[in-house]
């Protein structure tokens, strides 16, 4: 009797829940939640009613204490600026009432990172053999992309000249990606037996895809995660071991770029070629010697590289941007609060631009 009351009261609490989902079914559809989302609902509820009916759970709990005492109280200090930077907004800044719904949209959604982070925390903890499975499917379930490579198939992958997953985005893509790229040099580092060069495998394979997708903030994301990664390694090994092994993983991801470049169709490289090379490079002679690389004896393609004038230089790109953002932090160091590029945006003018980085 008493085994049919403990397993009949999480059936009566799933019941109670279902009732309530069903309930609330007109927003969800309205809302059209992503199925990350609806995922996610899912184990939190199972999280919930694992601490409810299952004593063991809540004492493995507390054993996040600290970790949930540290980063609640970080992201607690997060909250307060956005509500300090939100009320600024208010009194400076009458026309935020235009945009009430966007602004609780993104204070939902930082509620939603927060229970994120705090539930990735306790996954890791919770299920630790398991992480090493699923650090596994972040980094090879990419490669399916490869048949991107299939000239038939491009008008689906690809997309601007940019690798854009199945009609994704190349800059979420990139970081995905580069996840898969940390993942391996870690995997590289901490691996004490000669498996530790598949990692090092790795990042040749994946490097055209990375490249491929282009996204230039996911390239500095990835060059800062390895600049951090290089620094702790060494600092925890103190050793001319691990700094050779640091400069053999930069060497890596150096030669595996330049290498990358010459898999990617010719519009590709071009696109690179206009984006970053070009501006850095201006020279005649570079211009002629890559127009040379990328067309391969397609003379349509060598006279469209010979054209090419920088397409992308700071000021037209992000130099823009960033002084703006950098004057408006000097006037209000603490933001605008959620959604303040509606009423405030950094770019002003005709048509103006959000900020990729909201105050960075």
């Amino acid at each position: 009797m008493r085994d049919i009351r403990g397993n009949a009261l999480p059936i009566l609490f799933t019941f109670a829940v279902a009732t309530l989902i069903w309930r609330a079914g007109n927003i969800l559809i309205t809302g059209m939640p992503k199925p990350f989302e609806i995922l996610l609902f899912i184990y939190v509820y199972v999280f919930l009613l694992q601490l409810l009916f299952f004593p063991k759970e809540r004492s493995l709990l507390k054993k996040l204490k600290p970790i949930a005492v540290f980063y609640g109280l970080l992201f607690a200090a997060f909250i307060l600026f956005a509500v300090i930077g939100h009320t600024s907004s208010i009194y400076s800044f009458p026309e935020w009432g235009t945009y009430r719904a966007e602004v609780f949209l993104e204070y939902a959604r930082i509620g939603f990172v927060f229970v994120l982070f705090f539930l990735s925390a306790y996954i890791t903890y919770r299920y630790r053999e398991s992480v090493r499975w699923v650090l596994g499917a972040i980094a090879f379930s990419p490669f399916v992309l490869f048949i991107a490579f299939i000239p038939q198939l491009q008008q689906t992958f690809v997309k601007g000249e940019r690798l854009i997953g199945v009609r994704n985005d190349p800059n979420y893509l990139a970081t995905f990606l580069a996840i898969g790229l940390i993942v391996a040099a870690v995997y590289f580092l901490y691996t004490k037996s000669n498996n530790r060069w598949l990692g090092v495998g790795y990042i040749v394979i994946a490097s055209p895809l990375f490249l491929w997708a282009y996204s230039r903030a996911a390239f500095l994301s990835l060059a800062v995660a390895l600049t951090i990664l290089a620094l702790v390694y060494i600092f925890r090994e103190r050793s001319l071991k691990s700094a050779s092994f640091i400069a053999l993983l930069g060497a890596v991801f150096v030669c595996s770029s330049m290498a990358s470049f010459f898999v990617l169709p010719s519009s590709s490289q071009l696109l690179i070629y206009r984006r970053s090379i070009a501006p850095v490079f201006p020279s005649q002679e570079l211009r002629v010697s890559m127009a040379g690389l990328i067309s391969q004896g397609n003379k349509r393609v060598y006279a469209a590289a010979m054209k090419v004038s920088p397409a992308d230089t700071f000021n037209v790109s992000r130099g823009r941007l960033w002084k703006g953002a950098f004057s408006k932090t000097l006037h209000a160091p603490l933001g605008f609060g959620p959604a303040y590029h509606n009423w405030n945006p950094v770019d002003g003018g005709e048509k103006p631009q959000s900020p990729h980085n909201l105050f960075f």
